[in-house]
């Protein structure tokens, strides 16, 4: 079995679509679908150490354009990235609303293989 593709974040484009940092120079294709995760460091309640680090998934991202170096991917219809708005923004309308999602450049992302 195929270990999966791992990549970054490079750049949020637009409220749907994001650049990666892999492309065909490590195997991506258009129509591969990549999972963006949120790293998480998880601590000791009580002496605040790091315990150790866990990826959390925020969206499935599927693969519409691929270049040698750097690939481009979308997220479902109803889904929407809310890069460019401040913190407390970012959380009043996550709150309120359904499908917004932060991500971030610098964010992993990992293939979904099936």
């Amino acid at each position: 079995m195929n270990k999966p593709i791992r990549g970054k974040v490079a750049q949020v484009i637009n409220e749907q679509a994001i650049a990666l940092n892999v492309g065909a120079a490590n195997g991506v294709a258009v129509g591969m679908y990549f999972e963006v995760m949120q790293p998480i460091d998880v601590r000791d309640p009580d002496t605040g150490e790091i315990l150790g680090h866990i990826e959390d998934s925020k969206v499935k991202v599927k693969v519409y354009q691929v270049q040698q170096r750097l690939s481009l991917a979308h997220t479902p219809d109803d889904a929407k990235f809310l890069d460019n708005l401040g913190p407390f923004a970012k959380a009043l309308l996550s709150s309120r609303t359904t499908g917004n999602i932060s991500v971030e450049r610098g964010n992993p992302v990992v293939q979904i293989v099936e």
